[in-house]
């Protein structure tokens, strides 16, 4: 359980703009999985990489995502599905 979690934080918005393809295309999927209870409820999370950048899979049970491009720049919104 993250830092956040253990104090009851959690956040509407979550932008992450790692370096890019050092890898984090991979990883950043992995740790928000991980990590998703200080994403509130019908918050958003969005990812910022290089196009060129392969992204880990979520699991599409639990998330719905979106890539928008912009040049060489992908955005990828996360979002926690419903019930």
């Amino acid at each position: 359980m993250s830092r956040f979690a253990k104090n009851g934080e959690n956040f509407d918005v979550i932008f992450a703009d790692p370096p890019y393809e050092l890898g984090w295309g991979k990883e950043f999927p992995e740790l928000f999985e991980a990590n998703g209870d200080v994403l509130a409820d019908g918050g958003v999370i969005i990812f910022e990489h290089s196009c060129r950048e392969k992204v880990g899979v979520v699991d599409p049970e639990r998330w719905e995502s979106e890539d928008r491009a912009y040049g060489g720049t992908v955005l990828t919104f996360y979002r926690r599905k419903t019930d």
